[in-house]
């Protein structure tokens, strides 16, 4: 459903946000209570496929992603029928509703495209991604040692433990690179002509 969930969010029109994960604090995606009703992301469309912040131990956590308020407010923003509204009203009240969200990261976009904002990366978790990045190595750490005993089967080639190895290889250096990414980076919050600031 997520992955369907977010392939919609593409046919009627909306980008990824990769930024929209950095607006979660990085230990609330420990929480049960939490992640259940806010889920990782306020975005489907942020590649925050799955939780990798949560711990054993953190029994009810949500592991995988769910659309959330960015989506809700993007879609309105998008689609809302403004009956007896002419054209300059219409604009003006679509940009109302961009000022009225302005500085709540909840609402907050970034592509991750051009990789120079730490908080707007693909697959990264929580405001703080050296602390979400050191979560992730702590599980990786735990995965490893088994590695062999969870694929190997009798009469079979290594090819499962190939493959899970060299996917484990690529979270790793992805959790390196979002940690990367906050030396030198530049923090970049989009906005529109007529708001403060540049």
């Amino acid at each position: 459903r997520g992955v369907i969930s977010h392939e919609i969010g593409h046919a009627i029109g909306l980008p990824h946000n990769m930024k929209a994960s950095s607006a979660y604090p990085t230990d609330s995606l420990r929480s049960p209570e939490f992640t259940q009703e806010y889920g990782l992301t306020p975005s489907i469309m942020d590649y925050a496929r799955v939780n990798y912040v949560a711990q054993p131990g953190d029994e009810g956590v949500r592991y995988i992603r769910m659309m959330g308020p960015y989506d809700l407010y993007a879609i309105n923003w998008g689609y809302r029928y403004i009956p007896g509204a002419t054209t300059q009203e219409e604009k003006q009240l679509l940009s109302d509703w961009i000022l009225e969200k302005a500085g709540d990261p909840v609402y907050e976009f970034g592509n991750g495209y051009r990789g120079i904002d730490p908080q707007s990366q693909r697959e990264s978790l929580g405001a703080d991604q050296i602390k979400a990045s050191e979560y992730g190595l702590a599980n990786l750490k735990k995965v490893v040692p088994n590695l062999v005993k969870w694929t190997q089967k009798d009469n079979q080639d290594y090819d499962d433990l190939e493959e899970v190895y060299r996917e484990l290889n690529g979270m790793w250096r992805g959790y390196i690179n979002h940690v990367v990414a906050n030396v030198g980076g530049i923090y970049e919050t989009r906005k529109t002509a007529d708001q403060e600031g540049s």
